[in-house]
């Protein structure tokens, strides 16, 4: 999905355990703003403690987005994230908040942030498999 306009998000990225939810709670109380998920994995459903999805304290605090949406067993690639971030962001700027990146997938950042384009080739099983098997080899 391609937007022209531009809108303002601030970015809270980095390694893991180094404190991005607090910062990105107290960024959002102070500047008015929602957060936005950029990790792989909090997108999925049932996984809060494998992947330090914030507490229901923390999600109680600010709203948050893209957490706890997606089912395991369904694929999300990066060009799915550019398309569901780049939607709530606009989501959140049109209610007059300041969107907030919070997460340590620098790939999804770095595509939404840049502006990465994809091709929509889809997945390529017969790859997939023989790579699978050279790996197991």
């Amino acid at each position: 999905m391609a937007f022209e306009e531009k809108i303002p998000v601030a970015a809270v990225v980095g390694p893991t355990a180094t404190g991005k939810t607090e910062l990105g709670i107290r960024l959002c109380q102070r500047l008015g703003g929602e957060i936005v998920s950029c990790d792989s994995m909090q997108i999925y459903q049932g996984l809060p403690i494998g992947t330090a999805q914030p507490t229901s304290e923390e999600l109680a605090a600010v709203p948050h987005h893209l957490i706890g949406f997606l089912p395991v067993e369904q694929p999300f690639s990066v060009s799915d994230y550019v398309d569901q971030a780049s939607k709530v962001i606009h989501e959140i700027h049109n209610r007059g908040k300041l969107p907030v990146l919070v997460g340590g997938t620098g790939l999804y950042a770095r595509a939404l942030l840049r502006g990465f384009s994809f091709e929509e080739k889809g997945r390529d099983e017969a790859l997939r498999q023989r790579l699978f098997q050279e790996a197991e080899k």
